[in-house]
């Protein structure tokens, strides 16, 4: 369990699920990733359309994201 504020760290992000509650949610956090491919990819996920469609820090997004 995760407070605001706190780091949140994903050795294998993948399309950056979760850099993107944990910012969503007011963590910081730090993800690594091999595959270039992925990291162009998670782009989409912090800009335009797609960021602006999730609710910031709503109750429904922090019970999904307990474990984090």
């Amino acid at each position: 369990m995760t407070d605001a504020g706190d780091i949140v760290l994903d050795p294998f992000a993948g399309s950056n699920t979760t850099g993107f509650v944990a910012e969503k949610l007011q963590r910081h956090w730090l993800a690594f990733e091999l595959n270039e491919d992925y990291v162009i990819g998670s782009r989409y996920r912090f800009s335009g359309e797609f960021a602006e469609a999730i609710p910031a820090d709503s109750e429904a997004n922090a019970a999904d994201t307990e474990h984090l």
